[in-house]
């Protein structure tokens, strides 16, 4: 799949924070010691969290203020003169009640070496501060407010030219690795960064969340949750791992999102209840990015294969998301111990994609644009059989689907590859399982067994580009179908109040069965 820090990989794996499904992989989790609960929900989630979280959700809830007077204070110093400050402080009444926290953590020195000037590298600071406020009107109605700023400075990740004598800058400026996977240095903490102001890497966010949550009546409950999430990031980067100016990056990105979701529970007397809701979504990221190939400047030259030539290479990229969604989820008691879960979601999207390549840090936008545009819609269901034998086993058997956003690229070689689209992936899970509590709630004993089949399976592909500037470029396409089956189990024992074990232990087989990709040159065997 696609792990990566751009903006438009879409997550595989959805993170929710207080009930706001964060929309890209960096700066996803966040630095905080106020957790009240930790969820890891596995397999596809489409019903309830919507796209991209085929491979599950992990959900998590801070605490809400008390309305009392309260507080508490963690520090911590660890090597390399690591330091932490971790503090929280509740103040307010039943009515109005407040929140304030707050996480201080820094690396003052680095464990890796740089060869070129003797420097540490390594280093890392990060703040974050969090205010919340929670209104009750009411018995009924309730209002939470929260903001969070988080700040992040630290060293960019450092390369190690480990590529042997079959690297291109090996063949032409003798700048060599000892033998393929040995670092030049010949010490995996020795390392080359020849450009000191080309070593940082800046992450700042912003996060706000408006909750409302309204007891209509005994039976039904209304909830409107509204989050917004901005981020600015800035990443120089030396990526050749020599002494030399071979190939430095220079990175912006600012990336906002928006979200709007009303969801109705029901809390019926009757053997029915359901969960059904509406869902909107928008984001946008900007992304202008220097490429630095070769040792000289050559302003507004054009780039070419050979490595002599040495040009700064600028690229623009400018894409849009909205998508919109209805979900249900109805639960139906049959009898007493068997329950019949149906559910599904209606997904709607659409994105596009503005790009432009030139040799000045301001590339002419203008008639060399190119611009592309794409939606998709999609239903994910979801059907599930329990069995309560008693209050403390319970069997399942469940069908599920997941989604996974179709896009375009956002770091590519040439802009007619930034506009070509990859289409979105899908998985069917079946699963079946049981959870169980016994021998005095002193034993829990949980075993799932599932098999999930994925349909055109995204990936990151190395292809050859005669259009970009080093001959290669990196593209998402989709590639595979594949096969992921595998049982769980999870034992944890309690033996004295003093004592207890816990036990996680898994089983996956996975297998490609299918390469439908000209992935010549990728690296991928298509056997």
């Amino acid at each position: 799949g696609v792990s990566d820090v751009e903006k438009n990989f879409d997550p595989t794996t959805g993170v929710v924070l207080d009930g706001v499904f964060i929309g890209a992989n960096s700066g996803a989790m966040l630095k905080t010691f106020d957790l009240e609960k930790v969820e890891i929900l596995r397999g596809p989630q489409g019903t309830l969290f919507g796209r991209n979280t085929v491979a599950g959700v992990i959900n998590l809830t801070r605490t809400r203020p008390t309305g009392e007077i309260g507080g508490k204070i963690r520090v911590g110093y660890g090597d390399y003169d690591t330091s932490l400050v971790d503090a929280l402080f509740n103040f307010g009444n039943e009515t109005a009640a407040f929140k304030i926290t707050g996480t201080h953590r820094e690396q003052k020195e680095g464990f890796l070496t740089n060869l070129v000037n003797g420097e540490d590298l390594g280093r890392e600071e990060y703040y974050q501060v969090t205010a919340n406020a929670l209104f009750a009107f009411n018995e009924n109605i309730e209002i939470e407010l929260t903001f969070t700023d988080e700040q992040q400075d630290q060293d960019a990740h450092t390369t190690l030219n480990m590529g042997g004598a079959g690297t291109w800058w090996c063949a032409a400026y003798g700048q060599c690795s000892p033998g393929l996977g040995v670092p030049q240095s010949g010490n995996r903490w020795a390392v080359y960064n020849n450009e000191p102001n080309r070593r940082n890497a800046f992450f700042a966010s912003k996060t706000g969340i408006l909750e409302v949550r309204w007891d209509i009546s005994e039976n039904y409950k209304l909830d409107y949750i509204f989050g917004r999430k901005t981020t600015d990031e800035e990443v120089d980067q030396d990526w050749d791992g020599t002494p030399l100016t071979l190939y430095h990056t220079d990175r912006r990105a600012e990336y906002e999102q928006d979200s709007h979701e009303l969801r109705v529970t029901s809390d019926l007397d009757g053997n029915i209840n359901f969960v059904a809701g509406l869902y909107k979504w928008d984001s946008e990221y900007t992304i202008p990015m220097e490429s630095r190939i070769g040792f000289f400047d050559l302003f507004g030259a054009v780039p070419r294969l050979d490595p002599l030539i040495v040009v700064p290479i600028y690229n623009y990229t400018h894409q849009e998301t909205e998508s919109m969604a209805v979900f249900f989820e109805v639960d139906y008691d049959i009898n007493e111990q068997f329950t019949l879960t149906v559910g599904g979601r209606y997904i709607d999207e659409e994105k596009n994609s503005r790009a432009c390549q030139g040799g000045g840090p301001f590339p002419d936008c203008g008639a060399l644009d190119t611009f592309a545009k794409k939606s998709w819609t999609k239903f994910t269901p979801k059907v599930a059989l329990s069995y309560q034998q008693s209050d403390n086993v319970h069997y399942y058997a469940s069908y599920s689907e997941g989604y996974r956003s179709g896009g375009f690229n956002g770091r590519w070689g040439n802009q007619f590859s930034a506009v070509r689209p990859y289409k979105p992936e899908t998985v069917t899970n079946i699963e079946v399982g049981v959870k169980s509590t016994l021998m005095d709630n002193t034993l829990r004993v949980n075993v799932a067994v599932f098999d999930m089949q994925y349909d055109d399976k995204q990936f990151d592909v190395d292809i050859p580009d005669t259009l970009a500037a080093i001959g290669r470029a990196t593209v998402t396409d989709n590639v595979a179908e594949a096969t992921f089956r595998g049982i769980e189990l999870e034992l944890e024992a309690i033996i004295n109040q003093n004592f207890s074990i816990d036990l996680n232990v898994g089983y996956l087989e996975a297998s490609y069965d299918e390469f439908f990709a000209d992935l010549t040159g990728s690296g991928i065997s298509s056997d």
